[in-house]
């Protein structure tokens, strides 16, 4: 979730719960902008589910349950899953967290097609956030050609983008 969120630009909201005592929690703390999922201080961090319902009901956030995030009664690391699998996969290809950042309009692609940065300058930029390295020459030439060849060059960035967030470089990275 940090490295997606570093890579494009977007950093990701949390919010706690002030009380847990009957386990309907009478409102929420939101955390600071730029507060990393690895600095939640516990991993009851939730987020809103139901607006409409008499009850707020909150349930930890859906891409950290994807990818393992032990429940609160679990007390040993051991007990977190440690593989990835079909759902970590779907979450990656078409969860919610990804698509959302994919087509902020804040995001740093964005920034980059506002400023009129050249084509070359945002593949790198975006390889190196992904994946701290330039692209292959052969890479370069076959991305910045799909760019080119396109009538949506905002639509075709986003597919390099979602292409490097799900490479196996990058997982296996982050």
């Amino acid at each position: 979730l940090d490295a997606v969120c570093n890579v494009t630009g977007v950093p990701e909201t949390y919010e706690i719960a002030k009380d847990y005592t009957i386990g309907l929690p009478p409102g929420t703390i939101k955390l600071p902008v730029g507060t990393r999922a690895v600095q939640l201080p516990v991993n009851d961090i939730v987020t809103l589910i139901n607006t409409g319902s008499k009850y707020v009901r909150y349930e930890s956030h859906p891409f950290l349950r994807a990818f393992g995030q032990p429940s609160r009664t679990q007390t040993c690391e051991c007990d977190r899953e440690q593989t990835f699998g079909r759902k970590q996969a779907l979450e990656l290809i078409i969860g919610q967290m990804m698509a959302k950042r994919l087509v902020d309009p804040t995001n740093r692609l964005s920034r980059m097609l506002a400023a009129g940065s050249p084509d070359a300058e945002i593949l790198d930029t975006l390889y190196l956030r992904a994946l701290s390295r330039r692209p292959s020459p052969k890479t370069r030439t076959a991305m910045l050609a799909h760019v080119g060849n396109s009538p949506d060059k905002r639509q075709a960035w986003e597919d390099v983008l979602w292409t490097l967030l799900n490479s196996q470089e990058f997982i296996y990275q982050h």
